[in-house]
């Protein structure tokens, strides 16, 4: 929990960086465009390059600056709510927002990386960076979720098996208990013809009877 909530704490400071870059960029390209009526496009040999520009141009590159703007807000918002969410919904909302947003911002930055987007790519890459973070939380976030909806039914799993091997196995409605045989009566041994005639006197016997 406390690597999380690390990560969720870079996160929220890189978004908070990022939108104070992107402000100062905007600033500075509005400035540009409707004062000065010039449209900066890089930087060469520490000199920034600039083009004039008439009213006209100079109005629509505010229009673009006011759709990013929003964008910028919205991410950084969605990633406030994301860390401090404590309903799993909520913080996959705030994870949807923040992704809805990120890819409309760098669609935009990208498309215009030849003019005013160079301006706003570093704040662009700290708001990516900040979003990676974000996917990485919303990801344990999840496994935590899914870990603490099984985790019920493996404790009520072990207790039915704990109680399974404690309580003797019962026997079933249909099945016979064995029995076993009692011992039949032995009977009794008769004698042999030769154990039933009288034993006859020897003749050792008969001589010491006459004398």
């Amino acid at each position: 929990m406390a690597a999380g909530s690390r990560v969720a704490r870079y996160e929220v400071i890189l978004a908070v960086l990022g939108l104070v870059v992107a402000t100062a960029a905007m600033v500075y390209l509005a400035i540009n465009a409707l004062v000065n009526h010039e449209s900066c496009y890089g930087v060469t040999s520490a000199h920034i390059e600039c083009l004039p520009l008439d009213q006209a141009a100079g109005a629509r590159v505010v229009v673009v600056l006011g759709y990013l703007a929003p964008l910028y807000l919205g991410a950084a918002l969605a990633m406030r709510w994301q860390t401090r969410a404590d309903e799993p919904t909520a913080r996959n909302t705030a994870f949807g927002a923040m992704v809805t947003c990120m890819v409309l911002l760098l669609s935009l930055v990208v498309s215009a990386i030849g003019g005013s987007g160079f301006f706003l790519l570093p704040s662009a890459l700290l708001m990516t960076a900040a979003a990676i973070l974000g996917v990485i939380v919303w990801a344990r976030g999840l496994r935590f979720n899914m870990a603490s909806v099984t985790a019920p039914f493996a404790r009520r799993g072990a207790t039915h098996d704990a109680a399974a091997k404690a309580s003797p196995a019962k026997p079933t409605a249909g099945a016979k208990t064995p029995t076993l045989a009692a011992p039949s009566p032995s009977k009794p041994q008769q004698p042999t013809p030769q154990q039933r005639k009288p034993q006859q006197p020897t003749r050792r016997s008969t001589r010491r009877a006459r004398r």
